[in-house]
C-alpha cells in the first residue's frame, strides 16, 4: 500500500512540475494550424495527455519524462485537433495532388521544387495553391522525427535508446533538409528545433503568420517526398 501511495505522490510531482509544457504546446499548435478550436479546450486535452504520460512513465529521470511527457501532450492535442477537422474530401484530395506534384517535379528537377513550380505543375494560380496549403495543416501535423519513420501520425513511444539508430535517422534526416532552399530550413530549425511558435517564426522571417504555415506545410511535404524516394532506391 505504501508503494501505491508513493506512486501516487510521483504522478501529482510529474504533472505540477510539468503544466507549463502544457500551455507552451498548446500555443505551438494554434500558431501552426490556424484552428478555430479555443485554446483552453487545447489546455485541457493537453492535461489528459500529461497525466497519462506521468502514470505511463518508467522513470527514467526527469530530462527522459520531459521528452516523453511532450509526445503524449502533443498526441493528445493533435487527437483532439483531428477530431475536430471536418472538412470535406476534396481537401484530403488537394493534399495528394500537392505530394504527387512534388514528386514529379523532384524527379523531373533533381531538386525540391520551388512554390511557383509547384503552382505551374498543379495547374492553378500561386494564390490558389498557397490556400490549399492553408486549408491542410491540420492533417499535415508531423513532428521531423515522425517524417524519417514514414508515419503520417504523432508517435507516442518514448524516445529510442539505441544511440546507433537516433544517430541514422539523425544523418537521414540532415541530408534531406539539405536539399530544402535555407529559409525553409531556418523554418523548420526554428519551430522543431528551438519550438518558436508560429508569431515568433513569422517575425524572424519578416512574413505572416499565415505566410509561415503555408511555408511550413509545404516543407514537410517536399521532406516526406525527398525520404520516400530515398526509401525507394534501398529497395
Amino acid at each position: 500500500m505504501a508503494y501505491s501511495q508513493a506512486q501516487q505522490f510521483d504522478v501529482k510531482e510529474l504533472v505540477h512540475n510539468h503544466t507549463s509544457l502544457v500551455k507552451k504546446t498548446a500555443l505551438h499548435l494554434m500558431g501552426m494550424t490556424g484552428s478555430t478550436v479555443s485554446l483552453d479546450d487545447l489546455i485541457q486535452s493537453g492535461l489528459v495527455g500529461l497525466l497519462e504520460a506521468a502514470r505511463r512513465y518508467d522513470g527514467r529521470g526527469l530530462a527522459g519524462f520531459r521528452k516523453f511527457a511532450q509526445l503524449r501532450i502533443r498526441g493528445a492535442m493533435i487527437d483532439q485537433l483531428r477530431a475536430i477537422d471536418g472538412r470535406p474530401r476534396s481537401f484530403r484530395e488537394g493534399s495528394r495532388d500537392i505530394r504527387k506534384a512534388i514528386k514529379t517535379l523532384e524527379g523531373r528537377l533533381g531538386r525540391a521544387p520551388r512554390e511557383r513550380e509547384i503552382a505551374e505543375e498543379l495547374g492553378v494560380e500561386i494564390h490558389e495553391y498557397q490556400q490549399m496549403l492553408i486549408e491542410g495543416n491540420i492533417s499535415h501535423i508531423v513532428s521531423l522525427e515522425d517524417l524519417v519513420a514514414g508515419s503520417d501520425g504523432v508517435s507516442y513511444q518514448q524516445p529510442s535508446e539505441n544511440h546507433e539508430e537516433k544517430g541514422l535517422q539523425g544523418s537521414v534526416l540532415a541530408s534531406a533538409l539539405g536539399q530544402l532552399s535555407e529559409r525553409e530550413q531556418l523554418l523548420l530549425n526554428l519551430y522543431y528545433e528551438y519550438e518558436l511558435n508560429m508569431k515568433e517564426v513569422a517575425q524572424v522571417l519578416e512574413v505572416t503568420e499565415a505566410r509561415v504555415c503555408q511555408l511550413h506545410r509545404q516543407a514537410l511535404m517536399q521532406l516526406k517526398t525527398i525520404l520516400q524516394a530515398g526509401k525507394d532506391r534501398e529497395v
